[in-house]
């Protein structure tokens, strides 16, 4: 087994135990030493784990907070399950990261209950190619509002995030459950850029544009996901995720090593509702119907 393999898989021996102590703050942890193990001997495409494990971390958290052992117990369950399956697939020679991806979706849709209130249950169908096509009106979204992003109190990032994750929990939807996944991780990457603009004072106008650039960089890999979308080619698409979900826990650890400090130590992990614009919303509906209308035509 590949040295770095053997590492990680031992940090999984970790998570996999915090789980059994329910305990979520050392998760949230290891996962960052997940990250810091990886950025060392340059392994970007396995820094998925560290996400999947981040988002799997955050769920369970929301889950605790809304008191309900029933479900908090079935999501543990599963999750679980997931992470006994990376710690498995770490075995493997040669690796395919795509696999972590596939691992989390599978899980993802087996958590889709857990999320349901009773009056939901039994309501709401399997619907992937509605939830698709928000996929990509969100993508568009994003997009059209990028050089906003680094405006204060900008919170469009984690809004979207939460849309799709809405979205994939109501109708099931794998692609809206990755792009939900790699925009919880680009929220991550704009808060540390946040901080260093507020960090440091008379700023230039070239610094801005920089930090600007940027973020418009990762927002147009991200965007360009929807080419894969279309064309339903899974396997350009996780490769796609693979890739970005390196970059930016490369990106978070270093920003991380530059500052020796967190932008989140005063957020929680997860917050339950994000309310966006009236404009924003109306943008959204407008993209949904378009592309609707356009897949029936």
């Amino acid at each position: 087994m590949d040295a770095v393999q053997k590492i990680i898989q031992q940090e999984i021996q970790v998570i996999r135990k915090s789980l059994d102590e329910e305990d979520l703050k050392t998760i949230f942890i290891v996962s960052d030493r997940i990250m810091a193990d990886l950025l060392f001997v340059d392994k970007k495409d396995f820094m998925a784990i560290a996400w999947i494990i981040k988002d799997w971390a955050g769920s369970l958290y929301t889950l605790n907070k809304k008191k309900d052992k029933s479900k908090f117990q079935f999501a543990l369950d599963h999750i679980k399950i997931g992470v006994d399956s990376i710690h498995k697939l770490l075995n493997i020679e040669p690796l395919n990261a795509s696999s972590f991806i596939e691992i989390y979706l599978e899980t993802q849709d087996e958590l889709i209950e857990a999320f349901m209130n009773n009056s939901e249950k039994g309501v709401y169908t399997r619907q992937t190619e509605f939830t698709k096509q928000g996929t990509l009106a969100m993508l568009n979204v994003l997009y059209q509002n990028k050089d906003s992003l680094l405006n204060k109190n900008n919170e469009s990032i984690q809004g979207i995030g939460l849309e799709l994750t809405r979205l994939s929990r109501t109708y099931g939807g794998k692609e809206a459950n990755l792009v939900a996944l790699i925009l919880r991780s680009l929220y991550d990457y704009q808060q540390n850029i946040m901080y260093e603009i507020k960090s440091r004072d008379n700023l230039s106008q070239e610094t801005i544009a920089a930090c600007t650039t940027q973020m418009n960089e990762y927002v147009d890999l991200i965007h360009g996901l929807m080419r894969e979308i279309n064309n339903n080619n899974m396997n350009d698409l996780y490769a796609c995720s693979i890739s970005l979900l390196g970059a930016l826990g490369v990106d978070e650890r270093m920003y991380y090593y530059k500052y020796m400090t967190d932008p989140f130590i005063n957020t929680e992990p997860i917050k339950e509702k994000v309310e966006l614009p009236d404009d924003t919303k109306k943008k959204i509906n407008d993209l949904i119907a378009k592309s609707i209308d356009d897949e029936i035509k």
